[in-house]
C-alpha cells in the first residue's frame, strides 16, 4: 500500500489543510482534510468500468437530511455522481 501526505498553506480560517493519498491493488483512495477533520473522500476503484464513488464523512460534511445507511467502516454512506459538468 502507497500512502501520500501533502500538507498545504493554512486556510483563510486558520486551519491547515491535508490531502492524503492512498493505493494499493484494488483501489485509489484521495482524502482530504480540514483542521485534523475529514470533508471529502474519494474512492476510485482499479476495476476497469466501475465509477469512483464518494463516501460522506460521518462529521456532517457535506451530510444530506435524513437516515442515510451507512457505509463499511463506520463511515457515511456512499455516493455517485450521475452526471459531472
Amino acid at each position: 500500500m502507497l500512502q501520500k501526505q501533502e500538507q498545504t498553506r493554512p486556510a483563510r480560517e486558520g486551519r491547515k489543510v491535508e490531502r492524503i493519498h492512498t493505493e494499493d491493488s484494488r483501489a485509489t483512495i484521495d482524502e482530504t482534510r480540514l483542521g485534523g477533520e475529514t470533508q471529502a473522500i474519494t474512492v476510485q476503484p482499479r476495476n476497469a468500468g466501475l465509477p469512483a464513488y464518494e463516501v460522506l464523512p460521518k462529521n456532517g460534511a457535506r451530510s444530506s437530511p435524513g437516515n442515510a445507511p451507512e457505509g463499511a467502516g463506520g463511515q457515511g454512506p456512499r455516493v455517485w455522481k450521475f452526471l459531472d459538468f
